[in-house]
């Protein structure tokens, strides 16, 4: 065919030779170059891939074109596309897109292929609505939104991007093939009602979950393939995933066995409260009779919620049965439940265990359940409460932790009395002004910016939490997590109301840190010169002590000062006092010298004690760990935007600058600096001189932007600038009495304010003076709340100088009577208890002393180490040890000792180390080692039975914790009792229907969770050998066994200054193993897989046997699946009788090697087999498995073996194999399947019932079929 002039012209313009072919032709597609044209000779189709084209220019003239191929060129810019309109196919597969906004008007398209692109966002997409087929794989897409408008849409190819919503597609009923694979999915439900699907790929993303696909894998209209490889299955497990359509159906019905129990109780009793948490439930439609239950007045199909009682919340947890619920909706057959009052439907709470929240998103189906009065829908992806309004009985609503925006409830809910709507997207509330009658707001942690809308509910309100808001941050308020707020809204809004206000600019904090001999008041000093020019570096010949701090500039005029400075003292002994002045929104200037720059001991020349240093590392974490996760800090970004960090290396004079990798994450280090505090050396070198006046330049500029931020300039009454300013200029280290310090509190009371409201906002101001680290005052510590400290810089040099003296305490070592301490300390109990609060001190009551532990002596002084060593006798290897990467908090051992010294047990105290006795039997030593930032933790009672010392393990590791954490500990009675509580609970014996929810309080939770929330450079060891990140306990699944790295010693070093030996670990990843991953279980909440016990009960005259089915065993073992007993492994010397019962009592399986041999033994009828039956009477659990060696009677009247499932099968004994290694094979496949499937199996036929391994199956097949024998 003779080619068109247009044809040979695009030839020309891409120097090119184009085929013409039919485009309706197989080699159109395949043959690049090719061409194709319609009767007018115009191009319709046009295949130009493979070409290295990059300029599309030539197509703005083809506008018939109505399919083009430009795979795998360079193409970037679309825009000559874009007025090709008629364009139905497009595939623009590899090349180098960004930008797809040319494609928006190409609106008759049919086929759109951009795979392999760096496309972002396909939003102008949006119009293209006659779209079937798409193909957007391998770009870099997050949101797919604009495609639930694609009606027509067949086919869609998404994989390789970042998407992890699908809601979108839940109504493109048309969609035959989907594929997403290598995504961020991890809900599924959008699926369906995708009932003509034929093909959807989800491998490798997030799903847990199969059951929204449950009915599309039971219809058997039509093939379907699917593929959900790589995916963290749950619901069902992997391993049932991998055996097919079948065995999930069923996994799905045995699952729904223990809710469809609960529940025929529940009818067959006309019950009206119904708990079906934690049976495994992810879809109420699949346990239909549940919507029979029409007289229920109670509905709880969480797993765990929360209940707020007398102006604090509890938590409860429905017992677990064995699989956590996850619903992922809530169908409309709920309407048939009418009579429901109280409804807790919510999700799970956040922790580092598991995925907590639950995927309900819409609740429209609650809305004719107009009797509710109690419901909770909190931790769930719900987006919209609208339907709530007609629900207008209910008293009690939590919608914490979701996806709402806003809220309308105009006019309605008017009996309201308790909502939580923390965690979501709220901006607005207006619509609280009409909950007259509400008593309980929580609103925490979202996006309100205006509280004006409160005002008009404030006096109906008990309780109001709303910290972690930007009115919050806008109001420079430090507000505690959960406490109650209301009382600080009450002062906003009598201030707001103020006839006469003032706009004032706050000061700006600057902390100075660093250890001890950095040059922090040298620097101090310089920078507080009152003349800039004259001003000379002096040496300090005394160091700070605890804390000094300055306000500049230094004036007794009203004026509030610009800056204040905290200037920290460096030695080790004043560190747990620190917390009393870090505050957030800080200037913070780390200094540190390359000579100290260790963590080790040295001796301080001020008073010659051993004092430690830390390294810069150590200090950067500190300052991270002290600023993360406090009051109004949503996020690290948050902590990135406030917290200012400079980083000063000091004696440039003496050594040369080091330059580190310094970028931490959750640190915001501006600029580091290396500076000489020496003034011959400033003047001799003129690079010492810029350096400093950079550092002081910077430091400047910081301070301008600090006070240019909104939070630093607020309007306040005059009255409250005149009250700052005589705070600012107090004289006194004395405390003020409240009453007393009413005189300079000139507020006048505002409309119906009477003197009682005064001096509750009198107390409010106060602790938020002492939330930013102005002032001392204890609002909820009963026997400090009535005084303040004005001038905590004095009260400090106080305390430095009369109490805290060299001779008084160090040479006392650190423990001073209880007459002569009060002594010391002027006869002011108030000082007492406020060291007592921060733990600088500890009364022992016992004694009668007090105890300063920060002065105590260190374990290895040469004055104790006799007496150490005779305490700690017999204490050699530690239960466990925990180290840390980069640090360990200030003042740990100070809490540790203040916490366990009231115990009335006898106990000795270090610096660094206390030894204690808890409850009464087991002996504990605590030991830090700050070199290697390591905590061993010994125990002495071995003997004690393994479940309380198991409680007593974990109590000790969750203190650690949690005074890492600065939580709250709680009692070890407290924690014993709740602990034992659950186990003597779980050991009823019909567990599902007798088992009572848990209520812990809120200290009690956050005690126990506290180790959900595991430091990230914390790991585990149990041998102090090998370590285990912290970490990787909350996150494993369903493994038996976890990775380790041994540490690694630097040869034996010694100080120059202290004689002290000390060793360098470090952990190398060179150096490691696996673990059973059981051993670890008191280091977390998370349930991690036990080894099971296998005991084996055989006769002597059978051993050869047993030893084969031993090393068939082998790679159970290998993987920490199982360990073994049986009694040719008894002690020499060992007790027959004794040793066995220990192992019998302590096997999880028993394996009966059944033979003649073993049925004429009498010993084995009477304590193996007969003890096996009740065991298996008591314990559920437990699993008995009759092994065939040879043909045999083994059938009895009593303690009948052959009730369960006999392995190889019944009637093909072992030693009829013609190949043992076959039945050996078969039996250890079958355990290894009990196991992970926890079942029992019973009779014959097993093997039928129970979806097998291919593998295995075809072997019980040949067997029936009998095509094992030996003659065949």
């Amino acid at each position: 065919m003779e080619k068109p002039k247009i044809v040979l012209q695009l030839e020309v313009t891409l120097k090119i030779e184009l085929y013409i072919t039919d485009y309706g032709d197989k080699p159109f597609l395949k043959l690049n170059r090719s061409v194709s044209i319609d009767e007018d000779k115009n191009i319709i189709a046009l295949n130009l891939s493979d070409l290295r084209i990059s300029d599309l220019s030539f197509l703005a003239d083809l506008k018939d074109l109505q399919s083009l191929y430009l795979d795998s060129n360079i193409i970037e810019d679309l825009s000559f596309i874009k007025n090709l309109i008629n364009l139905k196919n497009l595939s623009l597969n590899e090349n180098s897109i960004s930008d797809v906004d040319s494609l928006s008007g190409l609106i008759n398209l049919e086929i759109l292929n951009l795979s392999e692109n760096n496309i972002l966002n396909i939003t102008a997409l949006s119009k293209l609505k006659k779209i079937k087929h798409l193909n957007i794989s391998s770009n870099n897409i997050t949101d797919i939104s604009i495609i639930k408008a694609f009606k027509n849409l067949k086919a869609l190819y998404a994989d390789d991007n970042s998407i992890s919503d699908l809601v979108c597609i839940s109504s493109l009923l048309s969609l035959k093939r989907i594929n997403f694979s290598k995504n961020k999915i991890t809900d599924i439900s959008s699926l369906k009602k995708l009932k003509y699907l034929q093909e959807f790929i989800f491998s490798n993303n997030r799903i847990f979950d199969l059951s929204p696909i449950l009915s599309l894998i039971k219809n058997k209209d039509f093939t379907r393939s699917y593929n959900f490889f790589e995916n963290p299955l749950v619901y069902p497990p992997t391993e049932v995933y991998l055996r097919g359509d079948q065995p999930i159906i069923k996994w799905f019905e045995i699952i729904c066995e223990k809710a469809n129990s609960r529940i025929a109780q529940c009818l067959e009793k006309n019950e009206i409260s119904l708990n079906l948490g934690n049976c495994g439930i992810t879809d109420l439609t699949l346990i239909p009779e549940l919507f029979k239950c029409i007289q229920l007045e109670e509905l709880i199909l969480s797993n765990e919620w929360a209940e707020y009682s007398d102006n604090d919340w509890t938590k409860v947890i429905s017992r677990e049965y064995d699989l956590e619920n996850n619903l992922y909706e809530i169908p409309n057959q709920i309407s048939k439940l009418k009579k429901i009052k109280r409804l807790i439907v919510g999700g799970d709470w956040k922790n580092n265990k598991r995925k907590n929240s639950w995927r309900i998103r819409d609740v429209k189906n609650l809305g004719t359940l107009t009797n509710l009065e109690y419901l909770n829908i909190s931790n769930n992806k719900i987006y919209s409460v609208t339907i709530l309004k007609k629900l207008y009985k209910l008293k009690h609503i939590h919608i914490n932790n979701n996806e709402i925006s806003s809220i309308s409830f105009s006019g309605h809910f008017e009996t309201l009395e308790s909502l939580n709507a923390s965690n979501n997207n709220l901006s607005s509330i207006s619509f609280l002004k009409d909950l007259k009658s509400i008593k309980m707001l929580d609103i925490h942690s979202n996006k309100i910016e205006n509280i004006n809308d409160l005002e008009s509910i404030l006096s109906s309100l008990k309780k109001l939490v709303i910290d972690n808001n930007p009115f919050v941050v806008e109001q420079n308020w430090k507000l505690s997590k959960y406490e109650n707020h209301l009382s600080t809204i009450e002062n906003y809004f009598s201030k707001k109301n103020a006839t006469e206000t003032i706009s004032y600019k706050l000061p700006v904090k600057v902390l100075l840190l660093g250890n001890h001999g950095a040059g922090k008041s040298t620097l101090l000093d310089y920078l507080m010169a009152s003349n800039k020019r004259t001003r000379k570096i002096k040496e300090q010949s005394d160091s700070t002590h605890i804390v000094r701090i300055e306000k500049y500039p230094r004036t007794k005029t009203k004026r509030l000062p610009d800056i204040i400075y905290f200037d920290f003292g460096g030695q080790d002994y004043y560190h747990g006092i620190y917390n009393a002045f870090l505050t957030n929104d800080a200037i913070n200037i780390l200094l540190w010298n390359l000579k100290t720059n260790e963590n080790k001991i040295r001796i301080d020349k001020g008073n010659n004690v051993l004092t430690r240093d830390f390294t810069k590392n150590y200090w950067l974490h500190q300052l991270k760990h002290q600023y993360a996760d406090k009051e109004n800090v949503p996020s690290n970004q948050e902590i990135l935007k406030n917290e200012v960090v400079l980083v000063a290396q000091t004696h440039a004079d003496e050594d040369v600058r080091v330059t580190e990798n310094t970028n931490i994450k959750g640190i915001n280090i501006k600029n580091e600096f290396h500076i000489s505090l020496d003034q011959g050396s400033v003047d001799a070198k003129k690079i010492h001189k810029i350096n400093l006046n950079f550092l002081e330049s910077y430091l400047n500029y910081e301070i301008e932007e600090k006070k240019s931020q909104s939070n630093y300039n607020v309007i306040q009454p005059q009255w409250y600038g005149d009250f700052l300013n005589f705070i600012f200029n107090f004289s006194s280290e004395k405390c003020t009495n409240l009453k007393d310090l009413l005189k300079n509190y000139k507020r006048k009371p505002e409309r119906s304010e009477t003197d009682a409201d005064i001096f509750n906002f009198l107390i409010e101001d106060l602790d938020q003076l002492h939330r930013q680290g102005l002032i001392l005052y204890y609002k909820n510590f009963n026997e400090l709340n009535d005084v303040v400290w004005l001038n905590p810089s004095l009260l400090t040099t106080f305390i430095h100088s009369k109490i805290l003296t060299k001779e008084d305490l160090i040479n006392n070592g650190g423990e001073v009577c209880e007459k002569k301490f009060y002594s010391i300390a002027n006869e002011d109990s108030k000082i007492i208890k406020l060291l007592q609060l921060q733990k600088v001190v500890f009364h022992d009551k016992e004694h009668k002393k007090y105890i300063i532990p920060s002065f105590l002596p260190l374990a290895n002084d040469i004055k104790v180490k006799n007496n150490y060593d005779i305490l700690t006798f017999g204490l050699d290897e530690p239960a466990f040890t925990l180290k840390f990467k980069n640090f360990i908090p200030f003042g740990i051992v100070n809490q540790l000792i203040c916490h366990f010294g009231n115990n009335h047990d006898s106990k000795f105290f270090w610096r660094d180390q206390l030894i204690f006795t808890l409850d009464n039997s087991v002996k504990v030593l605590i030991k830090l080692d700050f070199n290697n930032l390591e905590i061993f933790v010994f125990l002495s009672n071995k003997n004690l039975v393994n479940k309380d010392l198991q409680i007593i393990e974990r109590y000790i590791f969750n203190c650690l914790i949690a005074i890492y954490h600065d939580v709250p500990l709680l009692a070890f009675r407290d924690y014993q009792n709740d602990q034992l509580t659950i186990t003597i609970n779980t050991e009823i014996d019909d567990v599902l229907l007798k088992k009572k929810p848990i209520v812990r309080n809120s200290l009690t939770v956050n005690f126990i969770d506290i180790i959900n929330k595991l430091p990230d450079d914390l790991y585990i060891s149990l041998d102090n050998e090998y370590f285990v990140k912290g970490t990787m306990l909350n996150s494993v699944k369903n493994d038996f066994r976890i990775s380790s790295m041994a540490t690694i010693a630097e040869p034996v070093q010694k100080s120059p200054e202290t004689g002290e030996n000390y060793i360098i670990r470090t952990l190398s990843k060179v150096h490691s193993k696996e673990l059973p991953i059981y051993q670890f279980q008191n280091f977390t909440n998370q349930n991690l897989k036990k080894m099971k016990k296998i005991f084996i009960s055989y006769s002597k005259d059978d051993l050869s046997l047993v030893h084969e089915f031993e090393d068939h065993l082998s790679s159970l073992k290998r993987d920490g699946i199982i360990s073994t007993w049986y009694c040719t492994e008894l002690i020499a010397g060992g007790e027959w009788d004794k040793d066995i019962t220990k192992h019998f009592e302590e096997a999880d399986i028993v394996c009966f090697m059944v033979s003649s041999n073993l049925m004429r033994t009498d010993y084995i009828h009477k304590y193996e087999i007969a003890k096996a039956f009740e065991k298996k009477e008591n314990d559920e659990s437990f699993k008995i498995v009759p092994i065939i060696l040879d043909f045999c009677s083994w059938s009895t009247m009593k303690n009948n073996l052959s009730k369960f499932s006999a392995l190889p099968y019944t009637a093909k004994p072992v030693c009829d194999f013609d190949n043992k290694n076959m039945a050996w094979y078969v039996i250890v496949e079958c355990i290894r399947i009990m196991i992970t499937s926890d079942e029992q199996p019973t009779g014959d036929d097993w093997f039928e019932q129970k979806e097998l391994p291919k593998n295995i199956k075809n072997i019980y097949e040949r067997i029936v079929n009998k095509s094992v024998d030996k003659n065949n």
